[in-house]
């Protein structure tokens, strides 16, 4: 018995270490290759990217001035909400995020507060106020990818720091 309580506690100490090590971070670059390295993220927006969410550097490429919505009362029926993005750099990301299958390509996004900036007049009970982003700006975000139909995947970020 003794010798079976021994293999048992062997068999989970051999377990705890494997899933441990089976969690390392690791960095990857825009062509897609993973990089095995200690991550350190100094970003005030995430410090581990969660569930379907990733930690990005990017920048705009395209703005969509169309309007996004059949609802005359949507914030993105009356400003842009929609951008091309070019990711540079993908910091972190969550185990269900979905990575784009172009990642060097142009990304479409949604930008539900809007590329202008935000203001207690467009967004009365937001916390947290943005500089709005232009093309080219380059910014930090936290990007969230979604499951869609017919189109796929979809993705929104929510929350940016933009870069100077």
């Amino acid at each position: 018995m003794a010798l079976l309580m021994n293999s048992f506690r062997t068999f989970l100490k051999i377990n705890f270490l494997f899933l441990i090590s089976c969690n390392s971070p690791e960095k990857i670059n825009i062509q897609g290759e993973k990089k095995e390295e200690s991550l350190k993220i100094s970003s005030p927006l995430l410090s581990v990217a969660a569930g379907n969410q990733a930690l990005i550097i990017a920048s705009i490429n395209v703005i969509n001035q169309k309007k996004d919505s059949s609802d005359q009362n949507s914030i993105c029926f009356r400003f842009p909400c929609r951008a091309g993005i070019r990711i540079e750099r993908l910091l972190d990301k969550g185990p269900l995020f979905k990575t784009p299958e172009n990642l060097s390509g142009i990304t479409y996004v949604e930008f539900p507060f809007t590329l202008l900036p935000t203001n207690k007049d467009l967004f009365p009970e937001l916390k947290k106020q943005y500089p709005g982003l232009k093309i080219n700006d380059k910014f930090e975000a936290v990007i969230q990818s979604r499951m869609a139909l017919p189109e796929g995947v979809k993705y929104y970020i929510y929350d940016y720091k933009k870069i100077e």
